[in-house]
């Protein structure tokens, strides 16, 4: 049972996670053209057109897109309840939902800014589309980090000021979940 809970776990994340990047390529107007950016939009279309006939764009924010992530989210809590044979008060589950979706988005720039810092060693930018996606997704909460921590020569810390505040939100978030 707990091996089919952790497969459906990984399912739900991975469908919430893939609506969360179309939300962030948006929203952090990363390169459209890039070979991934085409993919995910394509791969998300049949699902997001509908619920953006609903939930229209506000400035550069893919508001269905959010919602659907949060909904992926809710109907993995659903699906846990049904299948263990509990309940949950709808308060409760629609918090610990929104815990989820944060706390999934929160590892994936986790994740991406340490890709991006130790990529940035091995691979020269641009080549590799990628690690250029990653960047253009990173980039608008690196900026006001970077803004904070001046840059030592080549060295720039800001990724790691980043990296612990992430860190310390997800941490926060999980106390929820």
């Amino acid at each position: 049972m707990n091996g089919l809970i952790a497969l459906i776990d990984l399912i739900f994340r991975l469908a919430s996670l893939l609506f969360l990047i179309r939300f962030l390529l948006q929203a952090s107007n990363a390169d459209y053209y890039n070979q991934l950016s085409q993919a995910i939009i394509k791969a998300t279309d049949k699902i997001a057109n509908p619920f953006r006939q609903i939930l229209r764009p506000y400035k550069n924010l893919d508001l269905a897109s959010i919602a659907i992530a949060y909904l992926f989210s809710l109907g993995f809590f659903v699906v846990l309840s049904l299948m263990t044979n509990t309940s949950m008060d709808l308060l409760n589950l629609l918090l610990i939902s929104l815990a989820r979706a944060a706390d999934i988005l929160l590892g994936f720039y986790w994740w991406s800014i340490l890709i991006t810092i130790i990529s940035s060693f091995f691979i020269q930018q641009g080549i590799n589309p990628a690690i250029a996606l990653l960047q253009d997704l990173v980039e608008p909460i690196l900026t006001p980090a970077r803004r904070v921590v001046p840059a030592l020569g080549p060295i720039d810390l800001s990724p790691i000021l980043v990296l612990f505040t992430l860190t310390f939100l997800q941490n926060a978030v999980r106390q929820v979940i």
